[in-house]
């Protein structure tokens, strides 16, 4: 009996010894700088992590996106400063730091992982000869991949764990994801004329990180829309930013584009308040349009 307990408490040390050592994703401030070619042309990009959020009883962090405007056809000519114009969410990451797992809830379908759920994104806990699950590694046409071997690296100021795949073609590194980005399926190659690529990861404000906000208009430099409290289950209030030009049109759309609420602002109030206790559960958009252009913000509603 002695033994079974020596047994299972070296087995829960171990477990906190790993935890403690995890690197996770869901890091305030973290950035990914995402050198991206589509059939629409340059789709370059970033995706950073600020603010907090609970859904479901869970703690998750918010993810956004930065449309890059720097028109570069190699990823060696992407380079700081990184310019961009718009700032919209994307999704929530959360860490299971025991489990040394990482989850995420996206706001737009994507090929590998449906909207609206909270789904795994990766194990960084396996080992060699396990294969790779997570909703990003699961692809039409594709068997799984399987993890060759694992090491741990000094990348971008940490020593991180790596896992290999398919013959040490592909890796996921632990803190950071894919080489193609970080919510990137593994299933792909890097080579000189990818059409995606991870450029940089770097952790501070955006300044720091090398992006630039610009706009082909002055007058829209306008800080973004406030939303409080977020999530909400009844009221919402908009907190407007000063110099708008009024009158304003507010719409509220949900995840299927439906409106839910059009009204017009006439005067300058600093804050509009919206009642949504008859509203459905989920994730709402925000367009407040004036003469210069559109703002947005997104919302969740328990």
């Amino acid at each position: 009996m002695k033994n079974v307990l020596s047994l299972i408490g070296f087995i829960s040390l171990l477990s906190t010894l790993q935890s403690q050592n995890y690197e996770p994703m869901a890091l305030e401030g973290a950035h990914w700088i995402i050198f991206s070619i589509n059939d629409q042309g340059y789709n370059h990009h970033a995706l950073s992590i600020r603010g907090d959020t609970v859904l479901n009883g869970l703690d998750y962090k918010k993810i956004y996106r930065q449309d890059i405007k720097n028109q570069v056809a190699y990823p060696v000519e992407l380079v700081p400063p990184y310019q961009f114009d718009t700032t919209y969410l994307q999704g929530f990451l959360r860490d299971d730091p025991d489990e040394q797992q990482v989850f995420g809830i996206f706001l737009q379908n994507t090929l590998e992982c449906p909207p609206m759920t909270d789904q795994l994104l990766y194990d960084f806990s396996l080992q060699a000869g396990d294969t790779i699950n997570g909703c990003l590694n699961i692809l039409p046409f594709h068997d799984p991949s399987v993890v060759d071997s694992t090491v741990v690296e000094f990348l971008w100021e940490k020593d991180r764990k790596v896992l290999y795949a398919n013959e040490s073609t592909d890796l996921l590194i632990e803190g950071v994801g894919t080489m193609l980005g970080p919510f990137t399926s593994i299933i792909g190659e890097v080579h000189p004329g990818s059409p995606t690529a991870l450029i940089d990861y770097c952790r501070g404000t955006d300044t720091e990180c090398g992006l630039l906000f610009t706009s082909n208009q002055e007058t829209f430099h306008y800080e973004q829309i406030k939303v409080f409290p977020n999530p909400t289950n009844q009221y919402l209030t908009i907190e407007l930013p000063d110099g708008l030009t009024f009158p304003l049109r507010l719409r509220v759309t949900n995840t299927l584009g439906a409106l839910v609420l059009d009204k017009t602002i006439t005067h300058p109030p600093s804050q509009e308040i919206l009642t949504t206790n008859t509203w459905h559960r989920g994730i709402y958009q925000i367009l407040l349009q004036h003469k210069e252009g559109v703002l947005t913000e997104q919302f969740v509603k328990n």
